[in-house]
């Protein structure tokens, strides 16, 4: 929280609050993107001292976050310096992990050719952006509404139509067909918001 102006100390306050005490995914949201911009700064320079690459430093940020997001129980964070540290636990601890599991560089050592072919056997490189979209995708469900992320659910994992929709949730079609629209919207901002701010 160094550095920090008082009104964003009072903000993350705020948020941490309603977070913890009513499970407002809301405010976790925002409460994580007042966090996101000094610990991914602590990540890229940590990461640059274990001549981690960039992307490996991004990789690390969003990974945090979704850690901390699927954890089952966190512990209660009684001010913002603790959830701070607690984020930057979570970010250092998949640092080193990256340095432990560390290979070279590929690229610096082997011609194209061998290297298109290695990949064509593994999916190619749309086989690692589709596995960063799953993650992106992750991480803005879990911070979305439980009605939207519900309807979202339904609708893609379940695969149910509009119909079948609004007879589980109770409501008419008129009504689902404007949740999945809501719920599209809403995923789509949080997305590029994400994005936008952990650098993809």
């Amino acid at each position: 929280m160094a550095g920090r102006s008082d009104e964003e100390k009072d903000r993350g306050a705020e948020f941490l609050a309603r977070w913890q005490q009513d499970g407002d995914v809301e405010a976790l949201d925002q409460l994580l993107r007042l966090e996101i911009g000094a610990l991914r700064a602590r990540v890229r320079s940590k990461g640059r001292r274990m001549a981690l690459s960039p992307g490996s430093s991004s990789d690390v940020v969003n990974e945090a976050v979704l850690r901390v997001l699927k954890a089952e129980a966190l512990p209660r964070f009684e001010n913002m310096r603790v959830f701070s540290a607690y984020l930057w636990r979570a970010a250092y601890r998949l640092l080193l992990d990256r340095l432990r599991h560390r290979r070279p560089d590929l690229l610096a050592d082997q011609s194209s050719r061998v290297m298109e072919a290695a990949l064509a056997t593994s999916g190619g490189l749309s086989a690692v952006d589709r596995s960063d979209e799953r993650e992106q995708v992750a991480l803005a469900m879990s911070l979305m509404p439980a009605e939207l992320r519900a309807a979202l659910d339904m609708k893609y994992t379940r695969h149910l139509d509009t119909a079948a929709i609004a007879a589980e949730l109770g409501i008419t079609e008129d009504a689902a067909r404007m949740r999945l629209v809501r719920a599209k919207k809403k995923l789509t901002e949080k997305l590029k918001g994400w994005r936008d701010l952990i650098g993809r």
